[in-house]
């Protein structure tokens, strides 16, 4: 879709919500793709309005949920220096340096989104995967596994703590991933839209 397309829509979204909304736009929210096709509405608004008014709730998808959630999502990053934290209390003297643990951390906090975001069962998931990493790990001819072996099946064996340990700290502090405000969401939608404020929701894009 071209930036004319874009444009035409929002503007005949603005068109729809004056026309249907205009007493209550204070009650109403409306939750767009990006903030960037926020922004161009709030424009479109204010030009069909005319007059000092309140503006209905604008939120991203992402934004919208985070609303909703309660919980604020850190950026990437932060999450990653925090999560280092909690792998170090699970490993103790075991855990890797920081350098080592930033190649193969991120792929795994994505991981614990996607769960999140699938609605899915983590320790099943983990619990499995160990399994699946056991296997191909086992020596058909009976010989002992090597230290190395035992210390990257244990690897496995923690990431079921680790996804709930990080997700407590996080909760403690009222934040989150994104999966995780999803899925806070999605678990507890009566309460958290009673909550919201909203009389109305309008998704659009």
């Amino acid at each position: 879709m071209d930036s004319q397309d874009n444009t035409s829509f929002l503007e005949l979204l603005a068109d729809h919500i004056v026309k249907n909304y205009a007493d209550r736009l204070m009650d109403l929210c409306i939750v767009l793709p990006n903030k960037r096709a926020g922004l161009f509405l709030q424009t479109y608004l204010g030009k069909r309005i005319g007059k000092t008014a309140w503006s209905p709730y604008i939120f991203s998808s992402e934004d919208f949920i985070q609303r909703l959630s309660g919980l604020y999502v850190k950026d990437p990053l932060t999450l990653l220096f925090e999560f280092y934290d909690v792998y170090k209390s699970i490993e103790g003297t075991k855990a890797q340096p920081f350098d080592n643990f930033i190649n193969w951390a991120p792929a795994l906090l994505s991981d614990f989104s996607e769960i999140d975001l699938y609605l899915a069962d983590a320790q099943d998931i983990f619990n499995h995967l160990r399994s699946v990493k056991q296997l191909e790990n086992w020596d058909i001819g009976g010989e002992k596994a090597g230290q190395i072996q035992i210390q990257y099946l244990d690897f496995f064996g923690t990431l079921g703590e680790m996804y709930e340990r990080f997700k407590e700290s996080l909760v403690a502090k009222r934040q989150a991933w994104a999966g995780m405000a999803y899925r806070e969401v999605s678990e507890n939608l009566e309460e958290r839209w009673g909550s919201s404020g909203f009389s109305q929701v309008i998704f659009a894009g």
